[in-house]
């Protein structure tokens, strides 16, 4: 081989090298979390905001995770949103868990709570996308962590 194709070979094996590292650093840091099991990944989280934590802690928390993000139903929504005793958006999940053990009905948590906190925790490499709610009392109180995931998206 000529010096020429030997640069090119070099500089594009660099290229896929730096490109393969900067994408493998994006999927593996959520990708891999994601990948536990609900009943894990709710231990975790129970584990750094144990049930008792005040709501602003929990918030302050989340926020230092940047890979997680707040799901607002809407742009003027406040992040913490009244409950009315229900936490439907596990409907239909392929899996879900509740730290206190509460049993759902067809992914339905009937929880007594006046507030939630919706967050996207991150998606797995098939897809699945990872959500967990953390309900709260009327004096702003974590009184359980819900984790769910929803079906396989290709």
């Amino acid at each position: 081989m000529n010096k020429q194709k030997i640069q090119r070979i070099s500089i594009i094996t660099v290229a896929l090298l730096v490109v393969g590292f900067f994408t493998y650093r994006v999927i593996a840091d959520n990708a891999l979390f994601c990948s536990f099991s609900v009943a894990n990944i709710c231990k975790q989280i129970s584990n750094e905001i144990p049930v008792g934590t005040s709501a602003d802690d929990t918030l302050a928390c989340v926020k230092d995770h940047s890979e997680w993000s707040i799901v607002k139903h809407c742009d003027e929504c406040e992040e913490i949103a009244s409950s009315e005793g229900e936490v439907s958006g596990a409907w239909g999940a392929q899996s879900c868990y509740s730290m206190t053990g509460i049993p759902s009905v067809q992914g339905v948590f009937n929880i007594p709570g006046a507030y939630y906190l919706k967050v996207k925790l991150g998606t797995e490499f098939l897809g699945r996308e990872t959500y967990a709610e953390f309900i709260f009392d009327e004096d702003m109180k974590l009184t359980d962590i819900v984790v769910y995931k929803s079906a396989t998206v290709f």
